[in-house]
């Protein structure tokens, strides 16, 4: 009886799993059936796409996708269905096929309204855009435009690459095939057969660096283009250097990395500059962005001057070791005193917190002392509202002159009243047992400065770094000097090559002031007393690229200190000076050192503007960006989807970090 029923349950069972796969199944069709009729309203069931092939955008060119086929048009443009590999052709001749990036995205995803598809996505193996496969396609695409010039070896580009019918035509109907895969001198000798073939003449292949130089550049653009509408940002500029690959006396080699406009060969460095520009510096007048455009770049000003410190340690005037309070003038010293002479928390054997704070550690921000330029603290109020409160017939930048009052700190505007301030609520931990970002510091270190030469922390940045290292783009105003006009435009005889700050004070202030629909409002005005030795300097994005090379170059021939003084290299001194944050970051002289990427970061933001100063040590670039919109919570659009040179995380990065920190990746990876 026990076997019958057995056997009669197991039949039951098995006819219930016919049933379910049968449910499945039927759920799945209709499924499908209900998505291609187009009954679901969101993108992220759109099962085809729109993506555009740039090297510049391409014209010509075969696509096979699933269902989808065709020929690329004048603006690159193609559809792809997700999920299917895409096959890119010249009529016989295959160019190569995607695996990873477009058939890798699930149905969840959300993709950019249009997919950008590169060269680079044909070669997944390839680790950097001058893979030698990546730069043989490069190469044949380009020589095969319409406007390539036959006598000077060199193509226009830049206004796309269109193929001619004719030899799509010939690409069709004849059989012919190209190895993308041979090296270079194999595969220019390939290529050329096949190009005279495909155009009735013979065609030099464009030099592998042109290629290169050309793609990468117009992968560039696309990130300017991005930082423009994505985050609605009104300008940005860029400027970045690269070592140059080619044997030094190698002119043709050398000439064949130039491009007019966009990049241009240093002999002196032996090394290419690449400089962009996009956008407006003044909304209302649409004065166009230029590459030397001068900003505010608020926070980097904080790298110059713990340099400087270490500029006076080198001298042997000072260490960085250094008890704070053995450099600290009145009151200030007596106010540090009051506040941070108390015991330690761990006991009678450890220093008291002011017997602790060394100046190491307020050049790393781990000494506790408080900022006092939090959001959204008063004093942080008073940096962001003044312009629309201040009386125009009086001191505009002293606060009693102010018309209306609001939330607002009321504290004078000097680096001693700054300084005094932030003590007032410090400390915030114990000396090295925390990090917290702090403005106090870097003040309280303008005054050590002073104290420790006799002479104002700005002559000294001027004199022991500013002069000396050819940094003639780089300014720190005088108090009083509260615009941004006049001598710090980039020519003394034209006033308006200077960028206009922007923000959003609903985004700015986490909703405290304005409302979500305003539109940016500008800050063109700012004393340079309200930041001081914190962050008040001017520079442009040519300056910042040149400051951060010399960086990340402290300790050679070509950087800020002898080799007997490398911050950088030397491990006892590296450990003295850097703050662990992560396993991944470490602070230092208000430098950041990304140890997975290996690049040096120095950042700044305030009211309206928004720089980046990146070196990447592995491959030597530098790179200098400028924004002239903060961040805030209304400025980032959504980005979603994996690209081969993007920052996935973007959407948690500000403006600055997200343009500068992909174009070196466009440059190095």
């Amino acid at each position: 009886m026990m076997k019958q029923n057995y056997y009669q349950d197991s039949k039951e069972k098995n006819t219930l799993w016919k049933k379910t796969i049968h449910l499945v199944i039927f759920t799945m069709m209709a499924m499908m059936i209900f998505t291609s009729m187009g009954c679901n309203s969101s993108d992220d069931f759109v099962l085809t796409h729109q993506g555009q092939f740039l090297d510049a955008p391409v014209r010509g060119l075969d696509y096979i996708c699933g269902g989808e086929m065709g020929v690329t048009d004048d603006n690159g443009m193609f559809t792809f269905e997700r999920g299917r590999d895409i096959t890119i052709r010249l009529g016989n001749i295959t160019i190569g096929e995607t695996v990873p990036v477009v058939s890798g995205l699930d149905e969840g995803n959300l993709l950019p309204d249009i997919w950008i598809f590169t060269p680079r996505h044909l070669v997944p193996a390839a680790e950097s855009n001058r893979d030698e496969t990546v730069t043989n396609i490069l190469r044949f695409l380009q020589t095969l435009d319409n406007d390539y010039d036959r006598y000077d070896g060199i193509d226009n580009a830049a206004n796309g690459i269109h193929i001619s019918d004719a030899i799509r035509h010939k690409a069709s109907t004849m059989n012919l095939s190209l190895d993308f895969t041979l090296d270079g001198a194999q595969f220019e000798r390939a290529a050329e057969e096949v190009i005279g073939t495909l155009t009735g003449e013979y065609r030099p292949l464009i030099p592998a660096l042109s290629a290169q130089h050309h793609f990468m550049s117009q992968l560039v653009l696309k990130e300017i283009d991005s930082a423009l509408n994505r985050f609605s940002t009104p300008g940005v500029t860029l400027s970045m250097e690269s070592p140059c690959p080619c044997d030094t006396y190698d002119t043709e080699c050398i000439n064949s990395g130039t491009i007019d406009g966009l990049i241009r060969y240093d002999a002196h460095a032996h090394s290419y500059i690449w400089d962009f520009a996009g956008g407006y510096a003044d909304i209302e007048n649409k004065r166009p962005m230029t590459v030397n455009t001068r900003f505010r770049i608020h926070s980097l000003t904080k790298a110059f001057v713990a340099m400087t410190i270490f500029k006076l340690v080198e001298e042997g005037l000072m260490d960085h070791n250094d008890l704070l309070r053995d450099h600290l003038p009145e009151p200030i010293l007596s106010t540090f005193n009051r506040v941070m002479d108390i015991p330690s928390p761990m006991g009678p054997d450890f220093p008291s917190y002011a017997e602790a704070v060394t100046v190491a550690s307020v050049i790393n921000h781990s000494s506790g002392i408080n900022n006092f330029y939090t959001v959204p603290s008063p004093l942080f109020l008073d940096l962001l509202l003044y312009p629309d409160n201040r009386d125009h017939t009086a001191n505009p930048y002293n606060p009693a002159n102010w018309e209306k009052p609001y939330l607002g700190s009321r504290v004078p505007w000097d680096i001693y009243s700054l300084s005094q301030y932030g003590l007032e609520s410090s400390p915030i931990y114990y000396p090295g047992m925390g990090w917290s970002y702090s403005n106090t510091g870097y003040t309280i270190l303008g005054l050590v400065i002073e104290k420790v030469t006799g002479e104002p922390w700005e002559k000294v940045v001027r004199e022991r770094i500013i002069e000396p290292f050819g940094l003639e783009d780089i300014f720190i105003p005088e108090p009083g000097e509260y615009l941004i006009t006049g001598p710090y435009a980039w020519d003394p005889a034209v006033t308006d090559d200077y960028a206009y700050g922007y923000l959003n004070l609903w985004g700015m202030t986490e909703g405290l002031y304005g409302n979500e629909s305003d539109d940016l409002v500008k800050r063109d005005i700012q004393a340079p007393e309200m930041l001081s030795s914190s962050g008040n300097m001017i520079g442009t994005a040519p300056s910042l690229r040149a400051w951060i090379k010399l960086v990340g170059n402290i300790g050679s021939e070509n950087g800020l200190f002898g080799e007997s003084f490398d911050l950088f290299k030397d491990e006892n001194l590296y450990e003295e000076i850097f703050f662990t944050l992560n396993p991944f970051l470490n602070v230092g002289p208000n430098v950041y050192h990304n140890t997975v990427d290996q690049r040096y970061i120095i950042s700044g933001n305030s009211t309206g503007y928004d720089v980046n100063a990146t070196y990447d040590i592995k491959h030597g670039v530098a790179a200098g960006g400028c924004a002239n919109r903060t961040y805030d919570k209304t400025a980032m659009q959504q980005y979603s989807g994996p690209d081969i040179w993007r920052y996935d995380n973007s959407s948690s990065l500000q403006i600055k970090d997200v343009l500068v920190f992909n174009a070196l990746n466009i440059l190095t990876r």
